[in-house]
């Protein structure tokens, strides 16, 4: 009798409202490359005991039946491309993707799928947050040169806008194809103090980030980059998110969602890294602090009102 009163019971906490199946989460990973993978465990690990978490590739998810999912967490741009393609009308949180990739994926869209909740957190850092760095490593220089194609007049607006707040300037130049960007640097060089890189493949790329670090260092001017790669190649500085940060907040936002909160708007990084090239800044004259210093520094400024 005791046995089955034990049994009975077990069945009814499992047949209870309260002992239901967590909700499902899938994420889409654009590949299986290291940044991938890595975000991909931060929203695992920050999503643990709350869901069960599917992790899948954009390759053919596009052609899958949507799946019934809590929330999508796709983890860079052919991953949203895929997510969105397929059709899901779950809330999808996306990262590892700058601001202009997300924008350009959403204005893609067919106007029936606008209405579909998506948000993200941007790759790239606020120009502002940019800014700030440039005063910190680079006072004294007030000049900041741009270099930007067509699709980014948009985000020059708003590096000035930023510029103005900061007692700063921008230089900028157009380049209209790859062939320009020789010449537009020559000119850039010529007026600016210090260059300021931005997420824009179309300039800044394997191909062309050799020659634009040596025009500036031959100028003597320092470049503001967007990565710790860009400061490995010879870049003086550059602030940024790593994908376990940028995977955390992306994690964050998948489990308010499943606990019923609406979707916030997409967002820049919460969470950053610094990083210096001491040997660049030698060459350039610059003395600059310790990295975690400069940190601290970015993160008083945000915070004053």
């Amino acid at each position: 009798m005791i046995r089955f009163l034990v049994i009975l019971a077990a069945w009814l906490l499992a047949a209870a409202p309260g002992a239901a199946a967590p909700p499902e989460v899938t994420i889409v990973l654009a590949d299986r490359g290291p940044a991938y993978l890595e975000a991909s465990q931060a929203v695992g690990q920050l999503l643990g005991g709350r869901a069960n978490v599917t992790v899948t590739q954009a390759e053919g998810y596009e052609g899958l039946p949507p799946r019934e999912t809590a929330a999508v967490v796709a983890l860079g741009t052919r991953a949203l491309r895929a997510v969105l393609a397929n059709g899901t009308r779950a809330p999808v949180i996306a990262t590892l993707i700058p601001r202009s990739a997300f924008e350009s994926e959403l204005k893609a869209l067919p106007p029936q799928n606008n209405s579909r909740g998506v948000t993200a957190v941007f790759l790239d850092q606020p120009f502002e947050r940019q800014l700030n760095l440039v005063r910190i490593v680079a006072p004294g220089k007030t000049q900041v040169g741009v270099l930007a194609s067509p699709a980014m007049q948009d985000a020059v607006r708003r590096i000035e806008s930023a510029a103005r707040e900061r007692g700063l300037s921008v230089v900028r130049e157009t380049v209209t194809s790859s062939q320009g960007i020789s010449a537009a640097l020559a000119r850039l060089l010529g007026e600016s103090e210090l260059l300021l890189a931005l997420p824009d493949p179309s300039i800044f790329n394997a191909g062309t980030i050799h020659n634009i670090l040596l025009s500036a260092l031959r100028a003597q001017q320092p470049l503001i980059g967007f990565s710790e790669a860009y400061v490995r190649a010879g870049a003086l500085a550059a602030v940024y998110s790593k994908p376990q940060q940028v995977g955390h907040q992306a994690g964050e936002i998948a489990a308010q969602t499943i606990a019923g909160a609406p979707l916030p708007p997409p967002q820049y990084p919460k969470s950053f890294s610094v990083s210096v090239n001491p040997t660049v800044a030698r060459t350039l004259g610059i003395a600059v602090e310790e990295e975690s210093a400069i940190a601290a520094k970015l993160q008083r400024l945000e915070r004053e009102p």
